[in-house]
């Protein structure tokens, strides 16, 4: 698994905080890149399915880099911009 080679390289890295920073840096240019590349383009375009999304993500606790509560604030404010409440689902993006 990749999580399991990552944490191998992290150790052969020891105290080396150089070496450390160099693989977070590339953890982060990797995150940024699928995030670009693969995971944005694949976004659902219905609100219905992004809301579903959401919430997905909140359950599970959040996205990297996306704080659970700042997810939770984002819903909220995503459903009083369509007037909804947290029962009902959006509809589609393209109203």
């Amino acid at each position: 698994m990749i999580a399991d080679r990552v944490d191998a390289i992290a150790k052969e890295c020891g105290d080396d905080s150089d070496q450390l920073l160099a693989l977070l840096r590339t953890l982060e240019g990797l995150h940024r890149r699928i995030c670009a590349e693969q995971f944005e383009p694949s976004l659902p375009n219905t609100r219905k399915d992004l809301y579903a999304l959401l919430k997905d993500m909140e359950e599970q606790g959040g996205w990297p880099y996306i704080k659970r509560g700042k997810l939770q604030t984002f819903i909220r404010l995503f459903l009083e911009n369509d007037g909804l409440d947290g029962d009902q689902q959006p509809d589609s993006l393209e109203e």
